[in-house]
């Protein structure tokens, strides 16, 4: 049986998406000053991890994204989104073995629950 975490992080497909637009990265094989680029295997997909926004219930002062009551700086994960990715995962023959949900406080997110429904479905 596939589990569930509570935490996803599609905040860096975003970043990642928004930097090879911007240019910077044009070569994958060396940086902008000619510096041979690191490089790691793609070996599989084992976890999908969801961000499913920055607000949250607490103000930790560890927090990586500084999720608070008050910050609501990324826009909530829609179920939409959720099922486009598993529908990715299904399409693209990744053998994904868990889902993940991170925040802020993933149960703030007002579609948390049919998302996590989704995921069941789809057997993780």
């Amino acid at each position: 049986m596939k589990y569930i975490k509570i935490f996803l992080y599609v905040m860096v497909i975003n970043i990642a998406q928004s930097q090879i637009a911007s240019g910077k990265f044009n070569n994958s094989v060396t940086t902008w000053d000619g510096s041979q680029r690191a490089y790691v295997n793609f070996d599989g997909l084992r976890t999908l991890w969801f961000n499913t926004g920055s607000l949250c219930n607490i103000a930790c002062q560890n927090c990586y994204i500084k999720s608070s009551p008050q910050n609501n700086s990324l826009i909530y994960l829609s179920q939409d989104d959720v099922n486009e990715f598993l529908h990715k995962l299904c399409n693209d023959g990744h053998d994904t073995k868990e889902i993940g949900f991170t925040g802020g406080e993933p149960f703030m997110n007002p579609e948390i629950i049919p998302m996590t429904q989704s995921c069941f479905q789809e057997g993780y």
